[in-house]
């Protein structure tokens, strides 16, 4: 990252060496009849007169809890050949900390809702996903099928199912199903409910997945 610097003050930061907008700044900002090329890299730090210069940026940044804190600033250090940005710790508002948790509810219920899980169906367990476009065509099939019979190909393997079977699966789609809405709305109200930051910080929204054995 380069800074570019006149009288002491930052003008612009680059995240990378852009000739293109240093001489824009140079010569629309500062009035400097100077044009720059890709090699002038090389030259950082770059004094282009007493009161313009062109320096490389070192970031400090504190570690920070996310969920309840934020980075402010910086506050600018400039040496003899070196821009350092100070970042400083705050906490968050306490309702935008609560607001980017509530924004997270809905992607993390919808990865909820979908796993695959094991069904027993006629004595033999099945695995079945419980994304949407599989409870689609059970939901289908459930409302086509009659007293007829078909045959379905699991994982596992092929078998003739009927309207019954499908019932089964489907009961046990929902329950996965309903439990991703209640969590959803069961974190809400602790979310809401939440009087300060460390009871913000202690809410967990991602569910912990023991290690395989």
């Amino acid at each position: 990252m380069y800074a570019i610097i006149s009288n002491g003050n930052i003008i612009q930061t680059l995240l990378k060496w852009n000739p293109r907008m240093i001489s824009s700044i140079l010569q629309e900002e500062l009035e400097l009849d100077i044009k720059v090329h890709f090699p002038d890299e090389a030259n950082v730090p770059w004094i282009i007169n007493e009161e313009t210069k062109i320096f490389q940026v070192r970031e400090i940044k504190p570690e920070y809890n996310p969920k309840i804190e934020e980075l402010t600033g910086p506050n600018w250090e400039i040496t003899e050949d070196l821009a350092i940005a100070n970042y400083e710790v705050k906490p968050l508002i306490l309702q935008i900390a609560k607001a980017n948790l509530i924004q997270q509810l809905s992607s993390e219920r919808k990865s909820r809702e979908i796993k695959d899980i094991k069904v027993t169906v006629k004595g033999q367990e099945v695995t079945v996903s419980t994304d949407r476009e599989s409870r689609a065509v059970y939901a289908s099939k459930i409302l086509s099928i009659g007293d007829l019979t078909a045959y379905w190909k699991f994982p596992e393997t092929w078998m003739e199912i009927t309207k019954s079977d499908l019932e089964i699966i489907i009961s046990e789609i929902d329950k996965v199903v309903q439990a991703a809405f209640d969590w959803e709305f069961e974190k809400l109200n602790e979310i809401e409910n939440a009087a300060d930051h460390i009871s913000v910080d202690t809410i967990i929204m991602k569910e912990v997945v023991p290690d395989a054995v």
